[in-house]
């Protein structure tokens, strides 16, 4: 109980009077510290370890979780640098690396922490962090902030290119890259990994299994709205006939229902853009 941790807090205190040198009494009164929430505490305690040994990682770390507790992202972001120097190894740091410089805007840091992460945990990818690397990279481009193909666009591409090779066929992450490539308007390219995000959702048994035809349709409107935009006489008859199969294969089971009728009115807006050609 907190009782218990505070006179241990007292104990160490008393200890570190006499000798102020000792690295392991400031850790442990630093882990007491964040067992009660005293993150100032905590934060002081870890600051001394790490003052008078500059290789521990683990004191780092913790120094960067009192400062995120305290609102100190900056100051974690630093900490947290310094954590993954000394215990390269831990995935744990390099997840709160990506966390933190992803809300700090440092993306440079942010794609080699992911880099890092995918070497230590084979075919892992953190898609929520992909998700919002790649929204804050193609808007500052988009904004002007960045210039097209600037070095960190192309950092960001080659990160995308070494997690399909890694990750392989994942509905997920067409999703993302559709996003990015739709982003930068290049809406070909997004058509094609919509197409590519569909066909990974056609798993087994989807045309009579009403949860995975529901995760179909959703991705497939995705593909009708951005093949809208892209408006290629050619490509909008291809995902005409892709839309025709979905709607036969899932005739048997799925007839009637909403998202069968959503896929008829996908079908039909192309149509309607194919006339706008002729």
């Amino acid at each position: 109980n907190a009782q218990k941790w505070e006179e241990a807090i007292s104990h160490f205190s008393a200890a570190l009077k006499v000798n102020p040198q000792h690295g392991p009494a400031w850790f442990r009164m630093g882990c007491c510290a964040l067992a009660i929430n005293d993150y100032t505490l905590a934060q002081q305690a870890f600051a001394r370890v790490v003052q008078l040994h500059p290789d521990d990682g683990e004191s780092w770390n913790n120094l960067a979780s009192t400062h995120l507790k305290r609102g100190k992202k900056k100051e974690a972001f630093l900490s947290l640098k310094e954590a993954v120097k000394y215990k390269s190894e831990s995935w744990q740091i390099w997840e709160n690396l990506i966390m933190v410089s992803l809300e700090l805007g440092e993306f440079y840091d942010t794609i080699f922490a992911i880099n890092r992460l995918m070497d230590l945990k084979e075919k892992y990818v953190d898609l929520e962090a992909l998700s919002l690397l790649v929204k804050y990279v193609t808007n500052d481009i988009k904004s002007g902030k960045s210039p097209m193909g600037n070095s960190l666009q192309n950092k960001l591409e080659q990160l995308l290119q070494k997690i399909t090779n890694q990750v392989g066929d994942n509905a997920d992450l067409w999703d993302i890259f559709a996003i990015y490539w739709m982003n930068l308007g290049n809406s070909e390219a997004a058509v094609q990994h919509r197409l590519k995000q569909c066909r990974s959702l056609q798993v087994s048994r989807w045309e009579d299994t009403e949860s995975l035809f529901k995760k179909l349709v959703q991705a497939c409107q995705k593909l009708t709205d951005d093949q809208i935009i892209q408006n290629g006489q050619k490509s909008l008859y291809s995902t005409k006939l892709f839309l025709t199969s979905i709607l036969k294969k899932s005739q048997n089971a799925f007839e009637g229902t909403p998202e069968h009728e959503q896929i008829k009115q996908m079908i039909e807006t192309i149509k309607q853009q194919e006339a706008l050609h002729n």
